[in-house]
């Protein structure tokens, strides 16, 4: 189970779920126009995280993206000079533009942060997008500085987890996936994720000790 997460901007009714729906060809003319891009929200089901890890006990390849977490409220950032777009702004079309082009959502989520550079989730989604992309130096240094922005975002520490993985950097993953179930107790993927580095690294003692905080939290 190496699955990175993604903030999102909108939540439907009490259920957690967002959905973005909207053409993607509008948001992408409108994008490149400097308009602003169609948003329609739909309902659904909440979104569950797998609970178990792989069993063929082969190096499974991450499915980025695959958990949806809500963004916290944050103060809108003062726009740009003449009027351009904010940085809060740049992030909501960045959210947009995920379903049509990764390559523009990029662009939107790299002047959110150019626009201001505090801003965390701009940071977390574009290290994912990097991520996706094969960019693993670039995917670090996102996650990291969501991470020193927000510190006790366990989603910021998974993700970091994910990466350092994937740089065979199997310590400092292990201590990121720590990080993430300190600051979040429920996030079954991270415990997974611990499971499954530490039975690799034949340290069944650890193994057995995380497995073991897992089935407390679902009592």
């Amino acid at each position: 189970m190496r699955r990175s997460a993604h903030r999102s901007r909108t939540t439907v009714g009490d259920s957690g779920q967002i959905r973005l729906d909207f053409g993607a060809e509008t948001a992408t003319a409108r994008a490149a126009q400097g308009g602003e891009s169609d948003h329609d929200v739909a309902s659904g089901s909440a979104v569950t995280r797998p609970a178990r890890p792989e069993e063929s006990g082969a190096r499974p390849t991450p499915g980025l993206a695959a958990v949806i977490l809500l963004e916290r409220p944050r103060p809108a950032a003062g726009r740009s000079p003449a009027g351009e777009r904010s940085a809060v702004e740049w992030f909501e079309l960045g959210c947009e533009l995920e379903a049509s082009s990764t390559a523009e959502a990029q662009r939107a989520y790299r002047r959110a942060v150019e626009t201001d550079d505090r801003h965390a989730d701009a940071h977390l989604n574009l290290g994912r997008l990097l991520h996706e992309a094969g960019d693993l130096a670039g995917a670090e240094r996102g996650y990291r500085r969501a991470l020193d922005l927000q510190p006790e975002e366990a989603t910021a520490a998974f993700n970091l987890g994910v990466v350092l993985e994937d740089l065979d950097r199997d310590q400092e993953a292990i201590a990121a996936y720590e990080q993430a179930v300190t600051r979040d107790p429920d996030f079954h993927d991270a415990y997974d994720n611990l499971v499954r580095l530490y039975e690799r690294r034949r340290d069944q003692a650890a193994a057995l000790r995380v497995l073991k905080r897992l089935r407390a939290r679902k009592r």
